[in-house]
């Protein structure tokens, strides 16, 4: 996932899962990611990230999911994630380009 914004910098910070949403395309069904997160001067940037659902704990979903989460879950229930606070990982991929992963859940 890549974003571009110019007030967040690379590293850790504290955001909030404000949306889920549902997309479907030739390849299966995807959930995006909707995340917010404040600048240094209250501003907040929204930015997406969208997973392809799968049921393998092997996948890339699943692990995002448990990250979010904080443990291992057996059914997902998207909205109960809506509002989440979490910590994010900003990686820089050139020019204003992001890339964002989890860190772990806020509690």
């Amino acid at each position: 996932m890549t974003i571009s914004f110019n007030d967040i910098s690379e590293g850790q910070h504290d955001a909030r899962i404000s949306d889920i949403e549902v997309v479907y395309n030739k390849s299966g069904e995807y959930l995006r990611f909707i995340f917010t997160v404040s600048d240094s001067k209250f501003n907040e940037h929204d930015f997406s990230t969208t997973l392809k659902v799968s049921g393998s704990k092997k996948s890339d979903f699943y692990r995002w999911i448990t990250i979010l989460v904080g443990r291992e879950i057996d059914l997902l229930d998207t909205c109960s994630l809506i509002g989440k606070q979490c910590r994010i990982s900003v990686v820089k991929m050139g020019n204003d380009l992001f890339s964002v992963h989890p860190v772990s859940p806020l509690h």
